[in-house]
């Protein structure tokens, strides 16, 4: 049986520029720490991808950067510092973002985008305290872009620290980073080894760190650094335009495979289907069959993808982001996620939408 792979926005397969890349160097005795030859050689690798990362993200010289084991202990340091500041998120944000700050208030439309105006009317109601306001630039599970230049506005008129998750975001579309104070991200979602992430923050502000040890990362990420991971996110750095370009292409496959659903059906929910998505990214409601019950046809079938975020222990999790569209708990716990990458085919999807009508025509 053909496996057929549709969870990137789980993880995507190592890109073949930095598996050699990461295999050129990873025999090496990697300390950046060491003050011999072998040390200074490991830091020369390490400031090198320091540099270009940074490049490529077209931050300013305000920002510094930092290598962390992913985005989640990214989000953990940047959100875990200024105890003394409210701290508040939308509601559609990563699990690694909302069960740090503790709940998400600000509302997104039946769409899934944040409310800006929200966001104005809290700052005015609230001008004398200092905030911090955490909106992810693209969303895993729906696909949705958020207003982030103009939440940067925001930011710029009240002075509020203002953190994003770009994780999605990089690869897949293009991104301003101006005014944004705290950024987030993992490599594994645009070519890159699992395990590298990095925060970039302003430099005005006054970080703590998380983990405490021999002062590595500025001192605000104690431990040896993982040289060989790091190397292999810079290289996938090096081709983001390409895989930019590869990404958009699966704009068409998108495209494909949500008309040829409608055609099944009329009352299929295609979520945020009107706003802009990632190119890669349709979250799909079936009616009358329940998510896992579709995971495990699928999978049995020989295609794999998820009900949403991949970052929950395995497990089939409370469908938050459809619910706080306004989608009725039916419709959410009926929703599958598909996000696909560049080798994705036509013959693929027409693999799945033959096997979304068969199971659907089961089950109504």
């Amino acid at each position: 049986m053909k496996r057929i792979y549709f969870d990137h926005n789980a993880t995507t397969p190592i890109n073949n520029k930095v598996k050699r890349a990461m295999a050129s160097i990873c025999s090496l005795a990697l300390n950046s720490s060491s003050l011999h030859y072998y040390g200074r050689n490991s830091r020369r690798i390490l400031e090198n991808a320091r540099y270009l990362i940074k490049n490529n993200l077209g931050v300013k010289d305000t920002h510094e950067l930092i290598f962390t084991s992913g985005c989640t202990e990214a989000n953990n340091l940047a959100l875990s510092n200024f105890p003394e500041i409210k701290k508040i998120c939308s509601c559609i944000e990563h699990p690694a973002v909302i069960n740090v700050i503790g709940e998400g208030i600000i509302p997104v439309d039946n769409n899934g985008i944040v409310n800006v105006d929200y966001i104005e009317n809290y700052l005015a109601e609230n001008n004398t305290k200092k905030l911090l306001i955490s909106v992810m630039y693209a969303n895993n599970e729906i696909g949705t872009i958020q207003p982030i230049a103009q939440i940067a506005k925001l930011a710029k008129k009240y002075d509020f620290i203002f953190h994003c998750d770009i994780t999605q975001a990089i690869g897949r579309i293009s991104i301003d980073l101006v005014d944004i104070d705290l950024i987030t991200f993992s490599s594994h979602k645009f070519g890159g080894p699992i395990g590298s992430g990095a925060l970039v923050y302003n430099k005005n502000l006054s970080l703590k760190p998380m983990i405490f040890g021999g002062g590595q990362e500025f001192r605000l990420r104690s431990g040896t650094q993982n040289i060989t991971a790091i190397h292999g996110m810079a290289t996938a750095f090096k081709s983001i335009n390409e895989i930019k370009e590869n990404f958009t292409k699966t704009k068409r496959l998108q495209k494909h495979l949500e008309q040829s659903i409608k055609t099944i059906t009329n009352d299929v929910v295609i979520f945020g289907e009107k706003t802009h998505r990632l190119p890669n990214t349709s979250s799909i409601s079936m009616p009358g069959v329940s998510a896992e019950t579709q995971l495990i046809f699928f999978d049995l079938n020989g295609i794999s993808l998820s009900a949403g975020s991949a970052c929950s222990s395995g497990k089939i999790e409370i469908p938050r982001i459809q619910l706080s569209m306004g989608y009725s708990q039916e419709i959410a716990n009926n929703s599958i996620r598909i996000s696909l990458g560049p080798n994705n085919t036509i013959e693929d999807l027409n693999t799945f939408i033959d096997l979304w009508k068969k199971l659907y025509l089961q089950n109504n």
